[in-house]
């Protein structure tokens, strides 16, 4: 899984696909773990289309494999603002 990730995006064609979707509508919140969140490359337009910015508190990249239980919660709470939970 992890080399279909690394090679979905690092396709030079991955942020303007995903800007696309966004500026049609997409509704985006961004995720990051607390101690990685700083090094993370986000291009200004991502941070200003997001309807959110959550950073996970006490873990890096692997927030989901750190603590799953408080992952699934932001992410339940995400998709919940969104009238689908």
């Amino acid at each position: 899984m992890a080399r279909a990730v690394v090679a979905e995006t690092g396709d030079d064609r991955y942020l303007p696909r995903i800007r696309s979707v966004v500026e049609r509508g997409m509704p985006l919140f961004l995720l990051a773990g607390e101690r990685s969140a700083s090094g993370w490359d986000l291009p200004d337009w991502a941070r200003s289309a997001a309807r959110d910015y959550v950073a996970q508190k006490e873990v890096g990249h692997m927030m989901m494999l750190e603590q799953p239980d408080a992952f699934c919660r932001i992410v339940e709470n995400m998709v919940a603002r969104l009238g689908c939970a």
